[in-house]
């Protein structure tokens, strides 16, 4: 059974980075006829200026700026590995009506931590922040915030989410799973 957890959080690393590339490329294409039409707002924008109608220019300018806004890749950190995770559940909190929000992250490429160990630490804490917040029938109430710093070779996650406010531990007040057959998630990023 642990196994088959591992190759299901290498499956997700691995579709998340995945998403995240083909997002890149439509973002890259987007931008290059983007670049190709400005031309032509910046003729309309000066044409708009020569005849005094600065109305009619703010709100073309209005109008760029949500299309460079919607064209932008999402950047959460300058951790690539990490930045596709956040990219796939960001992406699924959307499709699930909830919202992911990545606040102060600061992880860099170079830290020693491994990628594949990252994804693990990553991949089981936001997943487990993800299904406590699947489980609120207001799709309005589900959230998951999300912060990260590296800093003097120690790495710090802090995630909250919303959840049912039905917590489940052990004796040893450790927490524990609601399936039936168990979690790994805890246990792997332990």
């Amino acid at each position: 059974v642990h196994q088959q957890y591992e190759i299901k959080m290498n499956r997700e690393v691995l579709s998340s980075g995945k998403e995240y590339y083909e997002m890149l490329i439509a973002s890259m294409e987007e931008i290059r006829i983007l670049r190709h039409d400005f031309k032509h707002q910046l003729n309309t924008l000066e044409g708009m200026l020569i005849d005094g109608n600065t109305d009619k220019m703010l709100q073309l300018l209005a109008e760029a700026r949500g299309w460079f806004e919607q064209t932008s890749p999402k950047i959460y950190c300058s951790h690539p590995m990490a930045n596709a995770l956040l990219y796939h559940y960001d992406v699924r909190m959307l499709k699930n009506g909830g919202t992911l929000t990545v606040k102060n992250s600061v992880l860099p490429q170079d830290m020693p931590i491994g990628g594949y160990e990252l994804c693990i630490v990553l991949g089981n804490l936001l997943e487990n922040a993800y299904e406590g917040c699947c489980r609120i029938d207001d799709y309005k109430k589900r959230y998951i915030k999300f912060g990260a710093r590296y800093k003097k070779n120690k790495l710090a996650i802090e995630i909250t989410n919303s959840f049912d406010g039905i917590v489940n531990m052990d004796d040893n007040q450790v927490l524990i799973s609601r399936k039936k057959e168990g979690g790994y998630g805890i246990h792997s990023v332990r």
